[in-house]
């Protein structure tokens, strides 16, 4: 069973070369949010999302190679723990899960990534579901979508889903339907397949 995730000692700050380290896998760059917004703005969607993945990419890598073989005995809840990990360390925010039905959404409270008012998911909510969804892509080998649901206030839920279910909510969040009929289409619709 892998060993609950440990943050002790993770960011390691050589202030006489000016680096950062994260527990042994490179150097890091702390950023201003305001910067990255900036640049997520100016990016075309395709490229933002690009950036996203990458990012993400090496969350899952992070990951999957601390929990290495014991990554089969390993349980969503405990995957998610070690994702929400990785994410705190990067300044993202806290990660969380629940379940609605056998809808599994993913929460994030905290995000800096709000390039919006915050009334609703923006770009910045687009670009964290990119960077979980690489990372569960990385940790899995199943390509997965994540979609974002709602904002309110500080927190951010995030829907997992097939690809092929991916269009419906996003198309059910377009036509103004709220988060929980859209989760609970998804379970009727995964009922009936």
């Amino acid at each position: 069973m892998p060993e609950p995730f440990d943050m002790s000692g993770a960011l390691r700050f050589d202030l006489a070369r000016g680096r950062v380290n994260l527990g042994g896998f490179g150097a890091r760059v702390i950023l201003p949010v305001e910067a990255i917004s900036r640049l997520c703005r100016a990016l075309d969607k395709e490229h933002m999302l690009d950036f996203g993945h990458s990012m993400g990419n090496e969350v899952g890598r992070r990951v999957a190679e601390r929990l290495g073989p014991e990554m089969a005995m390993t349980t969503t809840e405990q995957l998610v723990e070690h994702l929400g990990g990785e994410l705190a360390l990067m300044g993202l925010g806290s990660l969380s899960l629940e379940f609605w039905g056998q809808a599994m959404v993913m929460s994030v409270v905290d995000s800096p990534f709000v390039f919006g008012d915050g009334s609703k998911p923006d770009a910045g909510d687009q670009l964290l579901a990119a960077i979980l969804q690489s990372a569960l892509l990385r940790v899995t080998s199943r390509q997965l979508a994540v979609v974002a649901l709602t904002r309110l206030d500080d927190t951010v839920r995030f829907v997992v889903c097939s690809t092929s279910a991916r269009g419906h909510v996003e198309s059910w969040l377009a036509e103004g339907c709220h988060y929980g009929e859209a989760l609970a289409r998804l379970n009727e619709a995964g009922a009936r397949s």
